[in-house]
């Protein structure tokens, strides 16, 4: 869940950060619009697909990502074959889902590794010697 609402947060700040025209004079009078650098469409499919890979079991993985890599390409082809976004914003928006996904990873695995906390509850206790 953190993954995806990161990677889609992160993407309408770099929007909103990275705005300015990107004049193509091969377009004519169809101009790109000011911000859409990153992908919010793309990085959206890309950051489900990789969600998807943390909560299937092992030996779905292979398939998932295969799965996940068809749907990112077409989502990714189909906003630049309608003329919404140039190669790069497609590219940046798989950047922005891939870093939120190694995050991610990162923090899962620095978890495992961690020693177990124990709670002062549980903590042992000492053996009171009584000499009478």
């Amino acid at each position: 869940m953190a993954l995806v609402a990161g990677a889609n947060l992160t993407t309408q700040i770099f929007k909103a950060l990275l705005a300015h025209p990107r004049f193509q004079a091969i377009l004519g009078a169809e101009q790109l619009a000011t911000n859409t650098f990153p992908s919010g469409h793309t990085t959206a499919v890309a950051s489900i697909a990789i969600a998807f890979l943390f909560v299937v079991p092992r030996e779905w993985r292979a398939l998932t990502a295969l799965i996940g890599t068809v749907l990112v390409a077409t989502v990714g082809c189909s906003v630049m074959a309608l003329g919404w976004h140039y190669p790069s914003d497609v590219l940046g928006g798989i950047l922005v889902a891939s870093a939120w996904g190694f995050a991610a990873l990162a923090a899962l695995r620095a978890g495992e590794a961690a020693p177990p906390r124990r709670r002062a509850a549980q903590a042992p206790k000492r053996a009171a010697i009584s000499v009478k």
